[in-house]
């Protein structure tokens, strides 16, 4: 079931503040009520405040509205909203291109030649999975 049931809120920071910091998911909108993204968290006001102190990115550049729903099981609905939207729409939000991870996120250190794989781990903690194989190589 999408988010349409959900009311817009303004994207203001005093709007924000007034948000629980629960997991949950949230879809950002813009001034046509378009969904441009589709995220989640497991602290909804924290990560809500993070995107409001972006600039430039995509998401500030066209969110004026958001709306939220409260779930733990917050990274499966977010990939749930994320392939409803590609269903209907026959492409991803304007700001989000590509697929919500199944736990794992893509790194590439500046300092290395080879990327490292990370396994989110609740609470925003992270681990290190795996290591390129260049990294492994020169051991």
């Amino acid at each position: 079931m999408p988010l349409t049931a959900a009311p817009w809120w303004y994207f203001s920071r005093g709007t924000v503040e007034s948000d629980r910091d629960d997991p949950g998911v949230y879809e950002m909108g813009n001034a046509s009520d378009s969904v441009v993204y589709i995220g989640s968290s497991d602290a909804l006001r924290r990560r809500l405040k993070e995107h409001l102190s972006e600039s430039g990115t995509c998401i500030r550049k066209n969110t004026v509205r958001y709306r939220i729903e409260y779930t733990k099981d917050y990274q499966a609905r977010e990939r749930q909203l994320y392939d409803q939207h590609v269903k209907i729409h026959g492409e991803p939000p304007q700001c989000k291109t590509a697929s919500p991870s199944a736990g794992f996120s893509l790194r590439l250190d500046q300092s290395k030649q080879c990327p490292s794989v990370w396994r989110e781990r609740g609470r925003g903690g992270r681990e290190q999975c795996e290591q390129g194989e260049e990294e492994r190589d020169r051991r």
